[in-house]
Formats: C-alpha cells, structure tokens, sequence
C-alpha cells in the first residue's frame, strides 16, 4: 500500500480519506490495536460531499461538532438533514479526527464547527433524525460512537456484529507476536 499524505488529500480526491483510514487501520494493527470506530467507518459510512456552509447557516462554536450537527438535524422540522457521526481530515491538520456533520439528501456536508468545511474530507455512517432521538435519548450525551469515557461499543457492534471478531483477531494476533517474541 502506498502511503497516504493527509496534508496532501482534497476535495478533489475524496477516496482519498478512504485509503487514509485504511493506512491507520493498518498501522495500528501492526501493533494490536484494532481501530473500532475507523474500522465501522470504512465498513458501514459513506464518503460526505464537502462544501462550503450554506448561506444563512453560521459557523457555531469549535469542538462542539455532535451538539452543532444534532442541533441541526434535530432541530429541522421538515427532516431535511441527516445525521453522520465517523472520521473526517482537515488537512492543515493531518488527522483523522472523530467529528459529526449533516448531510442534505445528496450527501453534500453542512459543517457548522470547522472554518472552512469545503477543503476538508469526510467519511461516516448516517443516522435519520429518528436515530438519532432514540440513542441520545438512551445515553443522554452528545456524540454516538463515544459515550463521553469511552467508546460505545454497544453501538458499534450493533451496526455492525462482525467487527467484534475482527478486532478480537488484531488483538490476539498481537497476543501471539507478544509471546512469541518473549520466547513463550
């Protein structure tokens, strides 16, 4: 595989968030960590057209990115907008970072936390605004895939069973490079 640059990744190349997640699966793999979140967001999400926000929608407050998307689609009464809860890159930054964002019916992204949403690349799984009450109501915190400590593996692999295997695989495949290198 050949490596993928964040500071490099477009717009322009929006798989190229897909090949940037795979890379950190990989890698962390490498040393048995199984990347859950990054591992259902290739999986089960979608590549988010980015663009830049709409008119009339303001820039809300930075790293409140599932209290601005949930406003948003919760807070639209004609359920114009899903919610998409997974991975996104800026690339001044270099990073995969867990972030949340709308989707209008054609996948285009409505970001209200970053500045400029329209150079950055998103990939995530989608939740109708009925999904989205029932498991805020249930976990009473913004944010689904993190219940504010941790991970909600619950969540994670009730969309997707097969998971648990996997990264149950990464685990002790690094179990056994562990003992066989301290000559168990």
């Amino acid at each position: 595989m050949t490596p993928v640059n964040p500071f490099t990744l477009s717009p322009e190349t929006p798989d190229g968030i897909r090949a940037y997640i795979e890379q950190q699966i990989e890698m962390f793999a490498r040393v048995g960590h199984p990347q859950i979140l990054s591992m259902l967001v290739l999986r089960k999400g979608r590549v988010g057209k980015p663009q830049r926000r709409p008119r009339g929608m303001r820039k809300r407050a930075y790293k409140q990115c599932f209290k601005n998307a949930t406003e948003l689609v919760i807070g639209d009464r004609e359920a114009r907008y899903t919610y998409v809860e997974g991975l996104a890159v800026n690339p001044s930054l270099g990073l995969l970072i867990h972030h949340a964002w709308a989707e209008d019916e054609q996948h285009n992204v409505i970001d209200l936390t970053w500045k400029d949403p329209a150079k950055c690349l998103y990939m995530g799984v989608p939740f109708t605004q009925l999904e989205l009450s029932a498991i805020l109501c249930a976990q009473c915190t913004y944010g689904l895939f993190d219940k504010g400590f941790g991970l909600n593996t619950d969540l994670i692999f009730g969309l997707d069973p097969g998971l648990r295997q996997l990264a149950e695989e990464i685990v002790s495949r690094k179990n056994l490079l562990s003992s066989i290198s301290k000559g168990a």
